[in-house]
């Protein structure tokens, strides 16, 4: 990346965002950066170094699991005085959690750290790469804290639209999924305004009231959750997984635990009437298995 300036001369604000792509080849590798042409007496100052999943095609957010800011204050309140990258906070208390007290139950969709929103407080990114009229997703898990109070109901907003200008595009009143439960995954579709679109997150509670949000995706078109797998013991030990055909854009991935690492699996899938279906010969020891995008 060459001519990178100072910011106190470029006049921006915040570090300048850079995204990679790159298809490991291994489960394991060492993540290096380079500064073997440094010009005079020059350093290089990096922040907010996150890696995260992500399919061709998908727009690119910056830090959209909250893990590249890492654990924050489990409670901030007032001004951002501990800004989360990437992402513009207004309100009482945030911050990210990947334990409680207030990320206090259910099984986050990716990585480790929640974002929480305690109290009336509002998330936003303004994102780029969109093109005017096309369809698109907003894809994101969400969950409610399990504290405090008997009614732990509370109420956010999807808002989505140019810069300064969001439209609420989806609202719902959302309580604790429990335990160990996965978040709810939410499909929100939108249609471009311009280039650059602000996606924003709207916490409306009533009383003592938190909101945790995690793993957001932007996706081209609109797609809806993934089909439901079926599971079917065969007369030769074998077991089938079968959901609806065509069931384009959705892969097969598996883990050794409900939390992940999810990885692709790898069985051969084939089209049988109706139906996708993956033939797996268990073995001793548990996996588990879903459809993603």
């Amino acid at each position: 990346i060459p001519q990178i300036v100072p910011i106190s001369q470029s006049g921006a604000i915040a570090y300048y965002f850079t995204n990679v792509v790159f298809a490991p080849t291994n489960a394991a590798g060492a993540l290096e950066f380079d500064t073997a042409n440094p010009k005079g007496d020059a350093t290089l100052l990096l922040d907010a170094i996150d890696i995260t999943r992500r399919e061709p095609g998908d727009v690119v957010l910056q830090n959209p699991s909250f893990e590249a800011s890492g654990a924050m204050d489990l409670y901030i309140e007032g001004p951002n005085t501990a800004p989360l990258f990437g992402w513009t906070i207004t309100g009482g208390g945030r911050g990210t959690a990947s334990a409680g007290p207030f990320f206090d139950n259910g099984l986050a969709s990716d990585q480790d750290q929640v974002l929480f929103l305690q109290g009336a407080d509002t998330v936003a990114q303004v994102v780029s790469g969109f093109t005017a009229a096309q369809a698109y997703t907003v894809i994101y898990s969400v969950n409610g804290r399990g504290c405090c109070g008997a009614d732990l109901t509370t109420h956010y907003a999807v808002m989505v639209g140019p810069p300064g200008a969001p439209v609420t595009l989806f609202e719902e009143d959302i309580g604790p999924v429990g335990g160990t439960q996965p978040f709810y995954r939410r499909y929100t579709p939108f249609t471009a305004d311009g280039t650059d679109e602000q996606v924003q997150f709207q916490h409306i509670p009533t009383g003592d009231k938190t909101l945790l949000i995690d793993n957001v995706r932007i996706v081209p078109g609109t797609v809806g959750a993934p089909p439901n797998l079926a599971i079917s013991h065969q007369v030769d030990g074998t077991v089938q997984l079968a959901w609806p055909a065509p069931s384009v854009g959705y892969a097969l991935e598996s883990a050794t635990y409900p939390n992940g690492p999810w990885t692709g699996d790898g069985t051969p899938i084939t089209t049988q009437g109706s139906q996708r279906v993956a033939v797996i010969r268990p073995s001793q020891a548990a996996r588990f298995y879903r459809l993603t995008l």
